[in-house]
């Protein structure tokens, strides 16, 4: 057979198809095996399908941290597939871009390739391939809580799995399907998943790893089978040795819900022991984000024992942790980029790139990462100058109807629609401040619930203010999105004294009176009782 031979490029491409899933829990050998193909590929002059193999070592990179050198082979091959038209290989390219911008926590750019890998797909590539990439989307469309589109989308690649008979992909569908079901805030779906991802398993004689073991543990913890829990994770840690060298994310995963599971049982001392396997793990593996939540478990495992000073004191050193993560990881995020994108033009890229990571996809208005970046910075400045500083959480009223009666189509058209109105009406709420007022912002923090932050405003005069907002809602003309179902808003406000406060307090005060707006009969604004009252 000649190598470049129509054959020999039909066999390097089912080749290709067989590990670009990554599959084989042997990282090492798939590499070896992308290796050895892009050396058959250069030989056969198949430039498409050497970069196919440079696409698998870049997962393969990703998944062993080296997320920099991921991403600069996943540009290459992305920019040379738009560069030659070639619709296939830039299909797999922006798949592969939707996870390293995951891995980077920047999830609007992880939505936007995930979708633009689906829509390239034709109906000539390989079935499994076409359910990995509706998987790799319903992962961005969860992480963005897009759940009921996510669940239509995990369906889709399960039934493709059931159909091809490929049992991995299947098992990999229903633990992130479980996940997402966790996320949405439904224990008995999230359950009723993982169950069937380990009948699933047992129907086929294969053993679940130790993250989807983890994932069916955290669902039936969080339904008060603790029993049930502890036994599922006993095939971990009873594979300690093993994962520990292998999975030891996946195992440090499993002991952190295991100490957990024995807290709530009562059990104290088992679940002390287990937390410091943990923690060992962890540091041995620099797992950093799993070592602070396991600080924070170990905080709650003082509480339960009543040593309310020793939980303190490693609360403290969770929030300590958790300040070091989260500034490594922007920091470890700049510092990726930057090195993905060399020239002038990507470094604008990658800005832009780190400004969507703060925005909300469907509406445009910056998310809850912005608001914990910026929100105390204001607070901080706030306290130095004595200024007053007013926050207003707005919830769209009986939003759930507007879906269930018009269509979740029609529900995103009305929350995009009434993200313009505030978006407008920022400049009018702020308009006598002038130039005082520079920071006021509005945000998405989920769902249909919004805030707005309002510097140099006090609480009498928010309230009036905002009670205009609330009437131009009230009036805009909402029929042709919704015919005769009214959209309104309720509304909470809260002001910082002069003697300052705490975001979480703060945004305390403020959801307590948008309770009180809501049981009052909802379309109303209720705020403090004037601008120094304390929160």
């Amino acid at each position: 057979m000649s190598e470049s031979s129509p054959a020999a490029f039909g066999q390097l491409a089912t080749q290709l198809d067989a590990i670009e899933v990554l599959g084989p829990q042997d990282l090492d050998a798939a590499f070896e095996v992308a290796v050895r193909l892009e050396e058959e590929a250069r030989a056969a002059s198949a430039v498409d399908l050497q970069l196919r193999a440079r696409l698998v070592q870049a997962a393969v990179r990703g998944r062993r941290g080296e997320t920099a050198e991921c991403g600069r082979i996943l540009h290459d091959v992305n920019r040379w597939a738009a560069e030659h038209d070639h619709q296939y290989l830039l299909a797999r390219s922006h798949r592969h871009l939707a996870a390293f911008f995951r891995q980077l926590g920047d999830l609007p750019a992880a939505l936007e390739h995930a979708v633009r890998g689906v829509e390239l797909l034709d109906e000539t590539a390989p079935a499994p391939i076409r359910a990995y990439h509706l998987a790799t989307l319903a992962d961005a469309l969860t992480n963005t809580g897009s759940f009921d589109r996510a669940r239509q989308r995990y369906a889709d690649a399960e039934r493709i799995g059931e159909a091809v008979g490929d049992v991995q992909l299947r098992l990999l569908v229903l633990n992130n399907l479980a996940y997402m079901e966790h996320e949405a805030g439904d224990p008995y779906r999230a359950l009723a998943t993982a169950e069937r991802m380990a009948a699933v398993a047992a129907a086929y004689g294969v053993a679940l790893d130790s993250f989807s073991l983890d994932t069916l543990a955290r669902t039936q913890m969080r339904l008060s089978r603790y029993a049930d829990a502890e036994q599922t994770l006993q095939p971990a840690i009873s594979a300690r040795d093993v994962l520990a060298a292998t999975e030891a994310d996946g195992y440090a995963e499993c002991l952190l819900t295991l100490a957990e599971v024995q807290r709530l049982r009562g059990a104290t001392e088992r679940a002390r022991a287990t937390l410091d396997e943990c923690l060992r793990i962890c540091e041995r593996s620099d797992l950093r984000r799993i070592r602070m939540r396991a600080w924070g478990e170990r905080a709650e495992l003082y509480a339960a024992l009543g040593c309310f000073e020793d939980a303190y004191a490693q609360y403290k050193v969770f929030h300590a942790e958790a300040m070091v993560v989260y500034s490594a990881e922007r920091d470890a995020r700049v510092r990726i980029l930057q090195a993905v994108f060399e020239t002038d033009e990507a470094r604008r890229t990658s800005r832009h790139y780190r400004d969507l990571a703060l925005r909300d996809p469907l509406t445009g208005l910056y998310n809850r990462r912005f608001v914990d970046g910026q929100l105390p910075a204001l607070l901080r400045e706030a306290a130095d100058t004595g200024a007053p500083l007013s926050v207003a959480l707005i919830d769209l009223d009986h939003f759930k109807r507007i879906n269930d009666t018009c269509s979740h189509d029609a529900g995103d058209q009305v929350l995009r629609k009434f993200s313009e109105l505030l978006t407008a009406g920022i400049d009018e709420l702020c308009g006598c401040g002038g130039p005082d007022s520079p920071d006021a912002f509005a945000a998405r923090l989920g769902g249909e619930e919004f805030l707005l932050v309002l510097p140099g405003i006090d609480g009498t005069e928010a309230v009036a203010r905002l009670e205009k907002l609330r009437d131009s809602i009230r009036a805009h003309s909402w029929r042709p999105l919704t015919g005769d179902l009214p959209v309104t808003v309720s509304i909470g406000v809260a002001t910082v004294p002069v003697t300052g406060a705490s975001q979480s307090a703060l945004l305390r005060r403020a959801d307590h009176n948008l309770y009180i707006a809501k049981h009052a009969g909802r379309d109303c604004t209720v705020g403090d009782h004037s601008g120094s009252t304390e929160v």
